[in-house]
């Protein structure tokens, strides 16, 4: 890759993170989805993924401080603290697996995004209010891999 591509890239960083955020903001997730794969491009994974991680921890605590009175505490523990127990296994991942490893995981985790996103859409079902049960399988996989990718 040439040099011109990654400072190109690393130039429209700032773009990349405001349409993450602009994403995050109306879907309530996607930042790490949208501008992890992006900035990888200009950077290497293990960079780009706690870049990513902390402009995203940023964005949602700005939206906690200013909705915290709207929040159902309740059932953002039923994600949260299964998704902090498993963030270290994250870490870990993040420090031991090489950069192809990381950008094979991180292409198995778009490709998996995407059948799941089309699945769902051809099924057309109506939004449901999240599950506490299904919230403690997933979240741990999003605990983890948020912090991987």
């Amino acid at each position: 890759m040439s040099e011109f591509c990654h400072v190109s890239v690393l130039a429209l960083t700032p773009g990349i993170f405001l349409v993450s955020a602009a994403l995050q903001g109306a879907s309530g997730f996607g930042m790490a989805l949208l501008a992890v794969p992006l900035l990888t491009l200009a950077m290497e994974p293990k960079i780009a993924v706690p870049v990513t991680t902390m402009a995203g921890m940023v964005g949602s605590g700005m939206i906690v401080l200013r909705l915290w009175r709207h929040c159902d505490w309740r059932r953002a523990a039923w994600l949260g603290i299964p998704a902090l127990v498993t963030a270290p296994f994250g870490v870990h991942l993040l420090k031991v697996l090489t950069t192809g490893q990381l950008c094979l995981g991180l292409g198995v985790i778009l490709v998996v995004s995407a059948v799941v996103s089309l699945w769902a859409k051809m099924r057309a079902r109506s939004p449901v209010a999240v599950e506490p049960l299904r919230s403690v399988r997933i979240s741990p996989v999003g605990g983890s891999t948020v912090v991987l990718f």
